[in-house]
């Protein structure tokens, strides 16, 4: 793939003159799914973005100009970004090609220093089943499925599991597995399934918004705004303002109500 050669290439080269070859940008599809990238500054964080849930696109709908879901807003953020994008309504990110790609690409990304991964739902699945293998350092997942392996979650009965039975969970990252990453888990508490998929992420620090878990349409815009000011704050930061984070969760939750 062009992204590995010519990382390969700038890896070798002194870290002045890996800035001066920046930026980098461009698009691949490895087997489903679609990768696209802009790198600008190895100063800044690198965020890697996975698509949920509902943001399905056929490959031959895809254009050049084509931007995965969160693209957009992490260009908006002035950070380095890598984005996937699946292809197919059941695609948890289990393709050998594409696990067989990561593993190559985290080992030529040495100069960038702070890693960061972003995901909703079947988004958050992939961003923690692969942290540790992209040696992120911190991450945002709202509502993420931890796994669909039914051994290890026997009480995930929703429908999408069934289908997920398709892929293989016992092999090769298919489970989460956060390694050094610290961060945010944020899903609603009511919603049994998303809560036992969150206590499975001990690690990170919980906060809860009633109403904000699967069963809500990711295309109502003020979820949308939500998502967003609480995603800027921690790609600037890595951190997020508990008092603000509560002030947005009340706004979105009067609203909602």
């Amino acid at each position: 793939m062009k992204l590995l050669y010519w990382l390969n290439e700038w890896l070798s080269l002194s870290e002045e003159e890996q800035q001066i070859r920046l930026p980098l940008s461009g698009y691949s599809l490895v087997d489903n799914v679609y990768i696209r990238y802009q790198l600008t500054d190895i100063n800044k964080p690198l965020l890697f973005l996975f698509s949920p849930s509902g943001t399905n696109v056929k490959e031959q709908d895809l254009e050049p100009n084509f931007a995965p879901w969160g693209y957009n807003f992490a260009l908006q953020q002035q950070v380095n970004v890598i984005a996937f994008q699946h292809l197919e309504v059941s695609n948890w990110f289990r393709s050998y090609a594409l696990t067989d790609f990561l593993e190559q690409l985290t080992t030529l990304l040495t100069p960038f220093k702070c890693r960061l991964g972003y995901g909703l739902s079947r988004g958050g699945f992939a961003v923690s089943a692969f942290a540790n293998l992209l040696q992120l350092d911190y991450v945002l997942l709202f509502y993420p499925v931890s796994t669909k392996n039914t051994h290890l979650v026997p009480w995930d009965t929703r429908s999408s599991t069934e289908l997920a039975q398709q892929f293989n969970w016992d092999s090769h990252y298919h489970d989460k597995d956060l390694g050094k990453a610290q961060g945010y888990i944020i899903y609603d508490p009511e919603n049994e399934i998303d809560r036992l998929h969150a206590a499975r992420y001990p690690e990170l620090a919980h906060m809860q918004v009633p109403g904000m878990g699967h069963g809500v349409n990711t295309k109502e815009l003020d979820k949308l705004d939500f998502y967003n000011q609480v995603a800027a704050q921690f790609v600037h930061h890595q951190t997020i303002d508990i008092a603000q984070f509560n002030e947005l969760a009340t706004i979105r939750f009067l609203k909602e109500d």
